[in-house]
């Protein structure tokens, strides 16, 4: 049987967690016999190009889907919104679909952000007002497109699969394929030696929040929770500000730092790090951090997982999916920092508490290794084309 030639369209080698979810991606589908090409999406130059430039960048990107069988698009808005915003993201996406659909047979695209719905509360009419054109915009341009049988969409959320029937994208043709996680690592025997080997004092409690620095993940809750917590709690933000960002949280958890003073010293900011090294402060953490107010989905929430040590995470849609089937997280109200620091406490102090949640964030993990998310998407690429099973 001649296997598929697959392109997978996607940012590439940078420091991006899609990136390395592609990377994950493509390794695992490599291990069960189906190679990958990859179309790098260049931000750094796409942040360059005037509006006419960026739709053009990705009509030419399409062009060179020819001669492949499925052509897989890691989506995310800010990858094609240039140094514009979602209107211009709307716009280049459709450019790119419109041309895909003359060179690629089969389409697959995973979403990895929230596509526009109107949520209709806002008390402010001019963010009413913008989120209805916005999802106008998308259900003209962009839907119809998803409409097709041979065009499968990805949700790695039940939530984020939710979002999308809503914006519009019928549901037979919604698949879910959960986030993957790296290897499951055994709960570290020795703090001591691990938070040394990253210059911490091994009488700390470390709590460790990882990955880049937004201010959709709470970095302002983990810190204003430390003002609740004993002396002999640290917290570690092991990230800094995404490569093209414009999100001024890293600055406010710098000037945090600044303006308290007496909490300086338990207040570590790495910057950003290369997987290894985020790594040893994994290994060191005593629990892990995730107070995140909104997210469709997390690679840094899956590296928690399979640290080893406990995770605490918002309660938030994306992440009571972990609960589903068994406690992997305990969850607090998002933008609560003392129900936060209360749950670092409880956590700390309940030692079956802390052995139960790593055990079954361990289980998970190992459920939805890589080899197994790959698999789900070898199955989803055989379903292309093929009637939809739920009507």
């Amino acid at each position: 049987m001649t296997r598929p030639r697959i392109l997978q369209v996607s940012t590439w080698n940078t420091p991006c967690g899609i990136a390395t979810y592609t990377a994950d991606l493509i390794r695992a589908l490599s291990d069960q016999g189906v190679e990958c090409d990859v179309e790098a999406i260049d931000r750094a130059l796409v942040a360059t190009l005037a509006r006419k430039e960026l739709r053009q960048y990705f009509e030419d990107m399409a062009s060179r889907a020819k001669g492949y069988d499925i052509v897989h698009v890691q989506h995310e808005f800010g990858f094609f919104s240039g140094s514009y915003g979602m209107p211009e993201s709307i716009d280049a996406f459709a450019s790119f679909l419109t041309r895909l659909r003359r060179y690629a047979p089969k389409v697959a695209v995973t979403f990895h952000s929230l596509p526009p719905i109107p949520t209709w509360h806002h008390e402010a009419l001019r963010s009413a007002l913008r989120e209805g054109f916005l999802w106008f915009k998308w259900r003209r341009e962009v839907v119809p497109f998803f409409s097709r049988p041979n065009v499968l969409t990805l949700a790695p959320s039940q939530f984020l699969r939710r979002s999308l029937v809503d914006s519009g994208i019928p549901r037979s043709l919604v698949r879910v394929i959960p986030q993957g996680s790296q290897t499951a690592m055994e709960p570290e025997s020795d703090k001591g030696i691990a938070k040394n080997e990253v210059g911490l004092d091994e009488q700390t409690y470390v709590a460790a929040l990882f990955g880049f620095v937004t201010r959709n993940k709470g970095h302002h809750v983990a810190l204003e929770a430390l003002r609740h917590l004993p002396d002999q709690f640290h917290l570690v933000i092991v990230g800094g500000p995404p490569p093209q960002g414009r999100d001024p949280a890293y600055d406010s958890v710098l000037e945090f730092r600044r303006k308290f003073q007496l909490l300086r010293h338990r207040i570590h900011v790495t910057g950003f790090l290369p997987s290894d090294e985020a790594a040893a402060y994994l290994r060191a953490a005593d629990v892990c951090l995730a107070p995140y107010l909104d997210v469709a989905s997390s690679a840094a929430v899956m590296w928690a997982l399979a640290s080893g040590a406990p995770l605490i995470a918002s309660r938030i849609s994306a992440f009571a999916e972990l609960n589903q089937k068994r406690q992997a997280a305990y969850l607090v109200t998002p933008n609560a920092p003392a129900e936060l620091a209360d749950a670092i406490l409880k956590v700390s102090r309940d030692t079956d508490l802390k052995k139960k949640l790593v055990t079954n964030a361990l289980d998970y993990c190992r459920e939805h290794s890589w080899d197994q998310i790959a698999r789900a998407h070898i199955d989803a690429y055989s379903t292309i084309g093929q009637p939809p099973t739920n009507p």
